[in-house]
């Protein structure tokens, strides 16, 4: 008696249909340099570096490869930069102008900033900075990408008190006693 095996098709989870339909698009627009690059399929590396990257941005990233006319498949972490930007997080280049000026235009420029030394991008050479900035903001956007969650501390606001608003007369008193302590005629404008 011979017993033969046959397959049951798994049902794919949400997150196998999307990097599925992830390497079908790709593989589209690529051909046989994505297959040769990343394979048939993804080994959980991209699944995982992606997580946190919800459909939508996943699409909009998508699009911004197709219209980058580019011949060559992205990196995972060019795709990840592509998907900071389809997700409204600025370029490196942005990222570290704002951060040297303590314009906290996203939460991730913060910790980037945070991580590197914000005394230090204030005080020492783009030539230095920049380098070490760029590697820590890679790292936070793949970071946040994969859904980690970054704040920046409340601002420390420095209250200005509005003088009080005093009666005419105590006004013209004050300034009877200055103008006398400045020797001047107290009737003198």
């Amino acid at each position: 008696m011979s017993v033969s095996f046959v397959p049951t098709a798994q049902p794919l989870q949400a997150g196998d249909r999307r990097m599925a339909n992830l390497w079908i698009r790709l593989t589209k627009q690529f051909g046989a340099r994505w297959a040769s690059q990343y394979g048939d399929c993804d080994d959980g590396t991209w699944a995982s570096a992606l997580r946190g990257v919800d459909s939508q941005t996943l699409g909009q990233a998508l699009g911004r490869v197709a219209l980058s006319g580019s011949e060559f498949p992205p990196s995972l972490p060019e795709f990840l930069a592509i998907c900071g930007r389809a997700s409204g997080l600025p370029d490196a280049g942005t990222a570290y102008a704002n951060a040297c000026h303590n314009r906290w235009s996203h939460a991730v420029v913060y910790e980037a900033a945070k991580r590197v030394g914000i005394y230090e991008l204030r005080t020492r050479a783009e030539r230095d900075m920049m380098p070490k900035f760029r590697e820590h903001y890679g790292a936070v956007c793949a970071a946040w990408m994969a859904g980690e969650r970054f704040s920046v501390p409340g601002a420390l606001r420095v209250t200005r008190q509005k003088p009080a608003a005093c009666r005419p007369e105590v006004a013209a008193a004050h300034m009877a006693k200055l103008r006398q302590a400045l020797g001047l005629q107290v009737g003198a404008a």
